[in-house]
C-alpha cells in the first residue's frame, strides 16, 4: 500500500491505546512499517513549526510516498479498526482518504 507523509501520521490516530497482547503487537508492527525515518524527514524537508502554541509538522515534498508491505494480519487489523471508525462515526476529513484506502486494500 502506498502511503503518503500525510497518511502515515494519521494512521498512528487509528490505533488503539491499550488492547490485548496480540492487538498491541500487531500495532508496534504498524507503526514501525509506517514511521518516518530521519533520512526521509531530511529529504522531504520534514519540520515541526510552532503556531499560537500549537504544533504543526510541516514538508516540503508533498507527493513523497512510501510503499508500505502490510501483513495479512496487520491489514485485517487496519480494515477492523477502519470498520470501527466508521460505525463509531469517527470518521473526519483529515482520516476519510487514509480510512478508504484500508477499505479498498486487498487481502
Amino acid at each position: 500500500m502506498k502511503l503518503n507523509i500525510q497518511e502515515r501520521l494519521t494512521i498512528t490516530k487509528l490505533m488503539p491505546t491499550a488492547g490485548d497482547f496480540l492487538q498491541q503487537s500487531i500495532v508496534k508492527e504498524i507503526l514501525a512499517k509506517t514511521e518516518i525515518t530521519p533520512a526521509e524527514k531530511e529529504k522531504i524537508g520534514f519540520r515541526i513549526e510552532s503556531l499560537k502554541g500549537e504544533s504543526l509538522f510541516r514538508w516540503d515534498d508533498i507527493a513523497y510516498e512510501k510503499s508500505v508491505k502490510f501483513e495479512n494480519i496487520e491489514l485485517t487489523f487496519l480494515k477492523d479498526q477502519a470498520k470501527s471508525f466508521d460505525e463509531n462515526k469517527k470518521i473526519t476529513q483529515e482520516n476519510f482518504v487514509l480510512i478508504k484506502k484500508i477499505r479498498d486494500a486487498v487481502i
